[in-house]
């Protein structure tokens, strides 16, 4: 069985604190006495906490759009192929955390073409 994993409540009841300091502690703010913030990383350490990423993006209610640059599959290699459906499949689980992807596919024998490609990546707003 998995041993239950630690949260910023937890933390904060161990130490015999608030989940204010705690909070300050982790994104390293002033207003927390010195041994108070030691007290709170040495348990932080020994109950191995991280932070939950997708508590993070769910409360920050922003959206992420990412971009895919990947050779294009051919019938003599088909090896790609099987990265875009991973890709995309990843993509429909996140769905709920407000994640899109646009996926773009070059001349994996063409350096030009990659080059291009990468550049208008790059020139994207999103």
């Amino acid at each position: 069985m998995t041993p239950k994993k630690s949260r910023i409540k937890d933390i904060a009841r161990l130490a015999g604190v608030s989940i204010g300091t705690v909070d300050r502690v982790l994104h390293e703010r002033d207003g927390v006495a010195a041994k108070t913030r030691e007290k709170v990383r040495q348990i932080l350490k020994e109950t191995n906490y991280s932070p939950d990423v997708m508590a993070q993006v769910l409360k920050s209610r922003k959206g992420y759009h990412l971009i895919s640059l990947l050779p294009e599959p051919s019938k003599d290699n088909v090896f790609w192929e099987k990265h875009s459906a991973g890709i995309n499949r990843a993509i429909e689980e996140l769905d709920l955390f407000r994640v899109s992807l646009t996926q773009i596919t070059f001349d994996m024998f063409n350096e030009e073409d990659f080059q291009r490609k990468s550049r208008n990546i790059l020139s994207m707003k999103t």
